[in-house]
């Protein structure tokens, strides 16, 4: 893979191994920074989505200006949406409807299960599924085991649930660090994260021919 100037820049990662799981295929600020076109021309046909503090900030009961922006510009790419949360399942409802889109409706991430019922919702193999998410636990482990490409973004905002913010964001900082001190991260776009600065960097899959961007 050709590395490249400016924020998109690409990075070459080392050989496939079990902590890539936990690796982002593309890694932006947020659903604004997502070349929907791009991910269309590489075979991309339908995106699973997160809610909280990645389509909208965590709590907000409906969808947002920002949100509803993103939907659209999906659309004009030919890609179909699918809320992908674990969220209540009133919630996830709720935001669906509001935005026109499907929702998964039981489930939880990061099982594959899950994953592959949101692809088949609107017909998509696995291949031809993206998911879109704030969290390496749940949207990248869940996605990279569906077989999916996953594309991480930074959380909307500091808000979240008890237990996220207790238990899952410190493990998540804890793997970054060390993803970052053997160089399967970029160590800037990792401090950078938990600094709670933002700048855009992509990464291609290593091992794979389908990397958008």
């Amino acid at each position: 893979m050709q590395r490249s100037n400016g924020p998109s820049a690409s990075y070459t990662l080392p050989a496939a191994a079990p902590w890539q799981l936990l690796v982002p295929d593309l890694w932006v600020d947020d659903l604004e920074a997502i070349d929907l076109d791009r991910l269309g021309r590489h075979g991309i046909r339908c995106l699973l989505v997160d809610i909280d503090n990645t389509l909208i900030p965590w709590g907000e009961p409906l969808p947002d200006a920002r949100a509803y922006r993103f939907v659209e510009r999906a659309r004009r790419a030919g890609l179909q949406v699918v809320i992908l949360s674990n969220a209540r399942r009133g919630r996830r409802a709720a935001v669906a409807a509001a935005l026109g889109v499907p929702a998964v409706r039981s489930g939880f991430k990061p099982r594959r299960s899950v994953f592959l019922a949101a692809a088949a919702l609107v017909g998509c193999r696995p291949e031809q599924a993206a998911v879109v998410g704030d969290q390496l636990w749940t949207d990248v482990l869940g996605g990279r085991r569906a077989g999916m490409f996953t594309i991480l973004v930074d959380p909307l905002g500091a808000e979240e649930s008890l237990l996220t913010r207790a238990i899952t964001r410190p493990v998540e900082r804890a793997v970054l660090r060390w993803l970052a001190r053997r160089g399967r991260l970029p160590a800037a776009r990792v401090q950078a994260r938990l600094a709670g600065r933002r700048r855009s960097v992509q990464q291609g899959r290593p091992g794979t021919g389908r990397r958008p961007g």
